[in-house]
């Protein structure tokens, strides 16, 4: 044993004076060693604590490796980018294994100062420079500073708002995921949740990605921002009347409330005050849509219907028009217009056929619409009811609530089918098609037995 130790030993002193041989021999002077220093002497002494900082990272000595590392950071921050890379490293690893709280913050600031040190010697590389080191930070902090929202907030909105366009995809869903999680304790204010949100909303839309990568980004955050509960439409009252009120011209802000409010379907007096103001300075689909809702709470239906079809010629986007579209099927049927109900049902589903609130409210419509005509034609009507309740519930298999009402009322109507006499009579068996033209109401289907 005493051997195998003196070898090493020795193999390793062997080392160290081949190093050092290797280093005297070198002319530091050389302007390519500018980076470890001033002087000769200082080059010199700093390529040999880097060396022994490799050395230690690699042999895990920790003490000795943070020692060598906030001394190079004083001494020649720009030696290299591996000494940040390995720094965090090392940053991180005391931070999981240290058990006093305070000590691991002090190390999770320590790991945070590294890349504004980074920053400031290595901002300017092309590939690595500002936005790639801010948004490194950014990551860091989503996960070391989760508890602390007002700090977190401040780090990842400098990243983000820096690299613009060039905003990670990635990083902007977690940040938002920590805000309403944050929101939800208590540490999150109303106002930092909605600017940040809208923030991340506007980076998305001007970013390089693909549209899929894109739509699938501003999916996520827009679910977390309503389940968080921020967004329901008393504490958006709350939060941007008093800022109405103090400037009631400012087209910017009348856009941001109305879009605001049509995200959360509010129908105030407040919110439609908002929404026709909006459409007296440039009408746009959202302004049409809100005053619409207000329209139909106060059971105004044709003044609700004049709005909803100008929505819908100023809508471009199919999905945004099928969701307008079955709003305005909903009040129709609301209404007693079936017949309505099933045009504008028949417009959403054109616009987007997997919308299954559509197909819903076009059962019901037809459903309703069933006194138009008597006989076997009236029982073979609940023919095309069910085909689109069916439809609707294959749409809707995540909405459990949905899925139990649909559910009943296929089987209530399923009682309405003809019998096994009716369809004989009528010359017909089961798996046939069958054109329906029962009143208003008109379909192909297929022949089913009661």
């Amino acid at each position: 044993m005493k051997t195998k130790f003196t070898r090493l030993f020795s193999t390793t002193a062997g080392f160290i004076f081949l190093l050092a041989g290797s280093l005297s021999a070198q002319n530091f002077d050389d302007p390519r060693y500018a980076v470890y220093g001033n002087t000769a002497a200082e080059r010199e002494a700093n390529i040999k604590k880097y060396n022994i900082f490799n050395d230690a990272v690699k042999l895990n000595d920790m003490p000795l490796a943070l020692e060598c590392l906030r001394e190079l950071l004083e001494a020649a921050p720009k030696c290299s980018e591996n000494l940040y890379i390995k720094g965090a490293t090392i940053y991180k690893k005391k931070i999981a294994t240290e058990k006093d709280p305070q000590v691991r913050d002090a190390y999770k600031d320590s790991l945070l100062r590294l890349y504004d040190i980074r920053l400031a010697n290595f901002g300017d590389h092309q590939e690595r420079g500002t936005v790639y080191i801010k948004q490194g930070k950014a990551r860091e902090a989503l996960k070391y500073l989760a508890d602390n929202p007002t700090k977190l907030q401040a780090v990842v909105h400098d990243a983000l708002a820096t690299a613009g366009a060039k905003a990670d995809l990635i990083l902007i869903p977690n940040y938002m995921q920590i805000l309403s999680n944050g929101y939800a304790n208590d540490e999150v204010e109303t106002d930092m949740l909605l600017n940040e949100y809208d923030f991340m909303s506007d980076l998305i839309a001007q970013n390089q990605a693909p549209e899929d990568k894109k739509n699938e980004a501003k999916d996520m955050i827009d679910k977390m921002f309503l389940s968080s509960g921020a967004a329901n439409c008393e504490n958006l009252e709350t939060l941007f009347k008093p800022q109405y009120e103090a400037d009631p011209n400012n087209e910017e802000l009348i856009a941001k409330i109305l879009r605001y409010f049509a995200q959360n379907d509010c129908n105030t007096e407040f919110s439609a005050l908002i929404a026709e103001k909006h459409y007296a300075i440039k009408p746009s689909a959202n302004a049409a849509i809100a005053i619409a809702g207000s329209y139909a709470n106060k059971k105004e239906y044709d003044k609700a219907f004049e709005y909803y079809d100008q929505a819908l010629d100023l809508e471009e986007k199919a999905h945004e028009k099928s969701l307008y579209a079955t709003r305005a099927a909903g009040t129709a049927l609301i209404a007693g217009n079936p017949r309505k109900a099933a045009d504008y049902a028949r417009k959403a589903i054109s616009n987007n056929d997997k919308n299954g609130f559509a197909y819903l409210t076009l059962g019901q419509a037809y459903a309703a619409g069933a006194n138009g005509c008597d006989g076997f034609m009236k029982q073979a009507l609940f023919w095309l009811v069910v085909d689109n309740l069916t439809k609707a519930r294959s749409l809707m298999e995540d909405q459990p609530d949905q899925i139990e009402a649909i559910n009943e009322m296929i089987a209530t109507y399923t009682r309405y089918f003809p019998s096994t006499e009716d369809v004989f009579m009528e010359t017909l068996k089961p798996g046939d098609s069958f054109q329906v033209n029962c009143g208003w109401v008109s379909g192909t289907t297929t022949v089913r037995e009661r």
